[in-house]
């Protein structure tokens, strides 16, 4: 879009003056705006901003399977026969 520059300021290796006419990319000319660098160029002029883009959401995570336990080992009681059995 097209800005008129308001202060003066550098951007890259071009100085940019009071008056003059810039282009700039929607976010990058935010900044400038809230610094108090540029401001609007009369509708004649201004180039029409594109609509803005539907925000598509992430799609949904994948459920994972529950970690497998390993198999209890009986416990063993020397009373009875030192390996379970009876």
């Amino acid at each position: 879009m097209l800005y008129r520059v308001v202060r003066p300021f550098r951007q890259g290796s071009a100085v940019r003056r009071p008056g003059q006419i810039v282009e700039l990319e929607f976010a990058q000319a935010a900044r400038f705006r809230a610094m108090g660098l540029i401001g609007n160029v009369p509708r004649e002029r201004a180039v029409t901003r594109p609509p803005e883009r539907a925000v598509v959401p992430d799609p949904p995570r994948k459920k994972r399977a529950p970690r497998k336990k390993p198999p209890e080992v009986p416990v063993e009681d020397p009373e009875v026969g030192g390996d379970g059995s009876e």
